[in-house]
């Protein structure tokens, strides 16, 4: 706050800052604050619902393809994939 109020003065009168306008930029500093939260909350959703699609679509495919006769086969290639270990 010292610092804030130190430098914002009246160009002319060189009257500080009054409090209430003070008060209103602290608030106005988390404004939208848990809308953007939610934004990013929404995005980490969509990411792990394509990853947890693509599991389910190579498992699919290896079934399909019937590379479940290999399941350590399976399993690694499961396990590089979304582990990338």
């Amino acid at each position: 706050m010292d610092t804030l109020m130190s430098i914002a003065k009246h160009y002319e009168t060189g009257e500080t800052l009054p409090e209430e306008i003070y008060q209103k930029l602290l608030a106005a500093g988390t404004f939208r604050a848990g809308t953007l939260s939610l934004r990013q909350l929404t995005w980490s959703f969509i990411a792990s619902s394509f990853a947890v699609l693509a599991i389910f679509l190579q498992l699919y495919y290896y079934h399909l393809f019937s590379a479940l006769s290999d399941p350590a086969k399976l399993y690694n290639d499961l396990r590089w994939n979304v582990t990338r270990l």
